[in-house]
Order: C-alpha cells, then sequence, then structure tokens
C-alpha cells in the first residue's frame, strides 16, 4: 500500500501550520486493497454499468477505476459490512496503522484535552437498519 510516509512533504505539515489535509482517498485505497478480488470484480462491473457515463476518453479503465470507486461504497456497504473478521481485522490494523503514522506525523498525538474542551459530543440513537 502507498502510504503518506512514503511522500517527502507529509512530515511538514505542522510546521506549516496546515489546517486542512485530504486524507481520504488513502483510507479508501487502504480499504480497496484488502478486499476480496471477487467483491473488488463485482465493484468494477458496478461502475462499468453506473458511471460509465463519467468516464472520459482520455482515461484508462484504472483511471476511471480510481475516480469513481468511491460510488460504490454505499450500493455494496452490505458486503463490505458482511466480510469475514479476517478480512475486516486486516482492514482495521491498516487504518490504525495509518492513523496512528498520521497522528505523529501531524503533530495530534497527547492532545485528548483540547477535544475534551471543544467538543461536545451528543448521543445519537441509530438502528442496525440503518447501517445496512
Amino acid at each position: 500500500m502507498d502510504k503518506i510516509k512514503d511522500t517527502a512533504t507529509s512530515h511538514h505539515f505542522p510546521e506549516y501550520e496546515c489546517a486542512e489535509i485530504h486524507l481520504a482517498t488513502q483510507f479508501q485505497n487502504i480499504v480497496y486493497d484488502c478486499l476480496p478480488s471477487s467483491l473488488k470484480d463485482e465493484i468494477y462491473a458496478w461502475l462499468h454499468k453506473n458511471c460509465s457515463d463519467e468516464k472520459r476518453l482520455e482515461q484508462t479503465d484504472d483511471q476511471f477505476i480510481y475516480k469513481t470507486r468511491k460510488k460504490a461504497l454505499g450500493p455494496f456497504k452490505r458486503q463490505i459490512y458482511s466480510l469475514p473478521h479476517n478480512i475486516k481485522n486486516k482492514i482495521s490494523s491498516a487504518l490504525e496503522e495509518e492513523f496512528s503514522f498520521l497522528f505523529e506525523k501531524l503533530s495530534l498525538n497527547d492532545t485528548r484535552v483540547f477535544a475534551e474542551r471543544y467538543v461536545k459530543p451528543s448521543r445519537v440513537e441509530r438502528k442496525k437498519e440503518d447501517f445496512l
């Protein structure tokens, strides 16, 4: 998996007081890298069927998939949530490793006191069906 830590600039974010960093694509890469090939194939077929109008002439198939695959997470939520525990654990471990790395590089370690001071969580009641 290509990680942000592989880039030469990731350690400069705090130094330059960066206020916003878009990290969702990397987290999505981690999830897709861990999915079984059969599920990825099903997702990619769905993208070709349902998002083909978004494919530009100059795009390769890989570029099209990479650009549109975020649109498949909702329709395939049930299959992703129903993956065997060993695959979900692999995804969770890879995400946790990435988050730990980012928290260190972005100087976010030991910031709980700030979160407790400024974030006022509210309880939201949800049913299992809300997530399927």
